[in-house]
């Protein structure tokens, strides 16, 4: 069993036949229910003749698909495509792009195609084939073009990842792996995506489908946790008016997908509720610092009213569970993402103003995660500290109720939200 070491109840039928019995009491009823994790979580049996993964692995990869990568009728396009003044990224994403579009995607898992793979030559001639048939023609293509440590590999989660059962039928996306600028880069052989694959799918088992190598290898996509630090300072005028300055240090798995090549015009989609000008970027490929001046902005006025509403400004890379979602009674697991998230802020106050809003302050720890909300003011300031952080993936229905508890409170408008009155 994968996913669960439940043995069988062995016996033996009336023709002399072994008969195997997995009894399996309390399964979860699967749900399209928001934030229900996939039937990754629920027990899969796979049965197989092969006596454990490495076996397995190696009757898939001992085929010609994985050895014979000679593909010179290539040759005239990879002249179209590798243009005068292209950089190594954008040789290889043209090659990747060609693949992409030129190749029609027979969507089938493995298991279909009774394990067998296309040869390159053979995708080529039949400009037709699954995914990871075109990974193998890219693969070739990259090693025609001069790239000859292109590999493919295949993702799969590391939940059904197993030394024991061979769970190829479950693997999730197939690429190439290839050296640009002396670091592995995951190209995609059936979308056009900006940025190396091992971005998306971080925490997975990454398989290398190499026939050269001597044993079975597998290896862990380092995960990445986001985290969103941003603080700043803001003035408000008595015609409502806004100014200040922010500054944001957000790491996400999706940087390098959404800053590309230093964009910074797109570094301002990384804070919402607020509009301002970038500077001072500082962008890695998990990683991204910068600063915003404030600019173009007015409270939002309640009516005709004197009352005005100040939403703050918070991470784009927030917790991805709508609070109305979160039902009273589950369960189930809820999946989320293991996140953290730090605002505070310093706003100056006009004279006379008028805090309408109730200030609070309430700390919240659990093993699962924690919170932490402050709200004071200080002389003509209001001073707002908040943090959340969230340490598990699946949060059991045990811990449900607190979990809920705790969401409910980040997500209250009384805590984003500032109403006064000028």
């Amino acid at each position: 069993m994968l996913n669960l070491r439940l043995g069988p109840t062995i016996s033996t039928d009336e023709n002399g036949n072994n008969v195997y019995i997995w009894q399996l009491t309390n399964v979860e009823q699967s749900s399209s229910e928001a934030y229900l994790p996939t039937d990754m979580v629920y027990p899969k049996l796979i049965i197989s003749s092969y006596k454990d993964t490495q076996r397995a692995y190696f009757e898939l990869v001992n085929q010609d698909a994985f050895r014979n990568y000679s593909l010179p009728e290539c040759g005239e396009l990879l002249k179209k495509l590798l243009k005068d003044g292209n950089n190594e990224f954008e040789n290889i994403t043209a090659i990747r792009d060609y693949v992409v579009d030129a190749i029609h995607l027979n969507n089938l898992n493995i298991k279909y195609t009774n394990y067998k793979v296309s040869e390159a030559q053979t995708t080529w001639n039949s400009s037709c084939g699954t995914a990871l048939d075109k990974a193998v023609l890219l693969t070739a293509m990259l090693k025609e073009a001069g790239y000859n440590d292109a590999i493919p590999v295949a993702f799969i989660s590391e939940r059904m990842h197993s030394d024991e059962v061979a769970p190829f039928e479950l693997i999730t996306a197939y690429a190439v792996k290839v050296k640009l600028n002396n670091e592995d880069f995951y190209l995609s052989p059936v979308e056009k995506n900006k940025c190396s694959l091992e971005f998306f799918y971080n925490g997975y088992m990454m398989y290398p489908l190499d026939a050269n190598i001597d044993h079975f290898i597998s290896k862990k996509m380092v995960p990445v946790d986001n985290e969103s630090i941003i603080n700043g300072n803001i003035t408000i005028e008595n015609d409502s008016t806004i100014s200040g300055e922010i500054n944001c240090s957000v790491t996400s798995s999706d940087i390098q997908y959404n800053v590309i090549i230093d964009n910074e015009e797109r570094l301002s989609s990384f804070v919402r509720n607020i509009k301002g000008t970038v500077s001072d970027a500082d962008i890695d490929k998990t990683k991204v610092d910068f600063s915003m001046k404030v600019d173009d902005m007015t409270l939002n006025r309640m009516g005709n009213t004197d009352y005005f509403t100040l939403i703050m400004p918070k991470s784009s890379r927030t917790l991805n569970i709508n609070p109305s979602y979160l039902y009273e009674k589950r369960d189930n697991p809820v999946r989320c993402k293991k996140i953290e998230e730090q605002y505070s802020y310093t706003i100056e106050l006009p004279e006379n103003c008028e805090i309408v809003s109730q200030l609070t302050n309430q700390t919240i720890e659990k093993p699962f995660g924690s919170l932490s909300i402050e709200m004071k003011t200080e002389n003509n300031s209001l001073i707002i500290n908040k943090k959340l952080q969230i340490k598990q993936e699946f949060i059991d229905y045990s811990q449900y109720k607190d979990f809920r508890e705790m969401i409910i409170l980040w997500g209250n408008p009384s805590v984003n939200e500032i109403v006064i009155k000028l």
